[in-house]
């Protein structure tokens, strides 16, 4: 059985994308990459402050797999945001690749 996923007590309020604006950044994404298919069909006023959440934990850095994985599987047959899960399951895939070829943040890597 999946644990369900909730903004922690303690975080509630300490995010960096309030609702307003976080939708309004996916809005932006979403006409600037309209060949994004995870973003084709995602209507931003169906995302919640636990998508903000989520985006606010990725954009710092600080978004642990297991998090987002709880949080994907609670989601999953929810529409605009399964959707935006799917978009930003692939964000993670390319910061981690970005990473990976960095020499810089890998060790031991020449570059």
């Amino acid at each position: 059985m999946t644990e369900s996923f909730s903004i922690p007590p303690e975080q509630h309020g300490q995010n960096a994308w309030e609702l307003s604006r976080f939708r309004e950044k996916i809005a932006a994404v979403k006409a600037a990459e309209q060949k994004t298919i995870h973003l084709r069909d995602v209507n931003t006023q169906d995302l919640s402050e636990e998508d903000a959440h989520i985006y606010g934990l990725f954009e710092n850095d600080a978004l642990d797999i297991s998090v987002f994985e709880t949080y994907r599987d609670k989601i999953q047959d929810d529409g605009s945001r399964a959707d935006f899960a799917a978009y930003l399951a692939n964000m993670i895939m390319i910061k981690d690749f970005k990473k990976y070829l960095s020499p810089k943040e890998s060790p031991g890597r020449e570059g």
